[in-house]
């Protein structure tokens, strides 16, 4: 029976995958890189930047089209919103960090610039790698309590799918002090190394944050092996306009792209019914992802049971549709992973989601909407599983619980938002 449940998993992974690449080599928007590539050596600054700026223009108008379910004044504020998010990472990504000569890491996809779904219990990295050089990744993760680094070929939201083996925590040789160097190359090296493909592109790190009350930090370096100690030669027009140009179509792909991916990804799914888990091509191959999409009534609460899933990591969170946005994560709990999540007397794990707050510990707020979806994720889980998911009126709720849930007053629940909106301003921005 759990080989066959397994098999069905996969199966829905690979037509999830499949169907995503079907969808983006039909897609009308054009590839930048194509598209500008020839015209780069003969067009000037100013001509890259007006066609920057006439297609920005283009996917602001398309993204607030009612396909995007841009029905109400907030869905419109947040589409612009998100725009303002992927600009600014995409023109980071592609003029900071272009050169897979002389890469670095960036931070990005954090509070103020997330995209493709977050998990809010990470800070991620990436870097540019070319497929065939050597690369040499050091730091040090004393007080991180997990770590993901792998390569891929490329964003999921521009088709390109394929990911290295994930090397966490527990794979990971490390110093007393908490140093570490890890290679990234083609051929099998002694000690930390990670295989990268011919074709990879980006080497990305997941930085864990399970006790939202730590502020510790990871600390990590990326450099081709070889061009240590040197520089890259001046930036050319041409290679500023291409730059541009790249920028613009990740932009695009991003914000039209992950709307697609998300939407293929649900068809097919019941509200208020869970999905999976199952693996995600281009997600750490360490993890299970499932997801609750919800359609409730603001005096409703979703009840999601499951049994412990004996995992090292676990984590329910929200996302909006459209957008595979993570919410307004420092000041609402829009999230619980394992620490922060209570257990009842009988063994078993209840979250309740809802509009308004049911003085619940394991409450996870919806932000005040009546569609999105909630995803779960599990690391390493000896006892994955499908929640069961009940909607009751919010009136019933208690009767639906057991007498000895851990309840929360309003004081505590703000000493909690509190605790979050530290933690998250120390992550990402100080």
């Amino acid at each position: 029976m759990k080989s066959a449940f397994t098999s069905l998993l996969r199966a829905t992974a690979f037509l999830i995958i499949g169907g995503f690449i079907g969808f983006w080599l039909s897609d009308t928007i054009k590839d930048a890189r194509l598209m500008f590539s020839a015209a780069s050596t003969q067009s000037s600054a100013s001509a890259a930047w007006k066609d920057f700026a006439q297609r920005i223009e283009a996917v602001g108008n398309r993204i607030l089209e009612d396909d995007f379910a841009n029905t109400t004044d907030r869905d419109r504020a947040e589409g612009i919103r998100q725009l303002a998010h992927v600009i600014v990472d995409g023109l980071r990504w592609e003029f900071d960090n272009a050169s897979p000569e002389f890469t670095g890491l960036l931070v990005n996809n954090t509070d103020t610039s997330g995209w493709g779904g977050p998990n809010v219990d990470n800070k991620y990295l990436r870097g540019r790698i070319d497929g065939e050089s050597t690369y040499i990744l050091t730091g040090n993760i004393a007080g991180l309590e997990d770590i993901a680094i792998q390569s891929s070929k490329g964003d999921l939201h521009m088709g390109q799918i394929g990911a290295s083996a994930t090397l966490d925590l527990s794979s990971l040789l490390v110093s007393d002090n908490g140093d570490f160097t890890i290679i990234i190359s083609p051929e099998q090296q002694q000690g930390n190394w990670i295989k990268q493909g011919e074709d990879h592109t980006i080497l990305s790190i997941r930085a864990y944050y399970y006790d939202w009350t730590k502020h510790s930090d990871g600390k990590f370096y990326l450099v081709k092996d070889g061009n240590q100690g040197l520089a890259p030669s001046p930036l050319t027009e041409a290679e500023a306009a291409q730059r541009l140009a790249n920028a613009t179509h990740w932009i695009e792909t991003g914000l039209v792209g992950w709307d697609k991916w998300l939407k293929l990804a649900l068809s097919g799914a019941q509200d208020n019914v869970a999905n999976g888990p199952r693996t995600v091509g281009g997600g750490s191959s360490t993890l299970l992802y499932g997801s609750v999409p919800f359609a409730m009534k603001a005096d409703q609460a979703m009840i999601i049971e499951l049994e412990n899933p004996q995992a090292s990591y676990y984590s329910y969170q929200t996302y909006t549709y459209s957008w595979f946005d993570a919410g307004d994560y420092a000041n609402r709990q829009t999230s619980l992973n394992h620490t922060q999540t209570r257990t009842d007397s009988d063994g078993k794990i209840r979250y309740i989601a809802s509009v308004k707050d049911p003085g619940v510990a394991n409450w996870i707020d919806l932000e005040g909407r009546s569609k999105g979806m909630i995803t779960f994720r599990y690391m390493n889980a000896n006892n994955p599983q499908q929640p069961e998911v009940t909607v009751v009126p919010l009136s019933e709720l208690p009767s639906h619980l057991p007498a000895d849930t851990a309840i929360v007053s309003k004081d505590e629940r703000r000493s909690t938002i509190a605790i979050r909106q530290k933690h998250v301003q120390h992550r990402f921005h100080n």
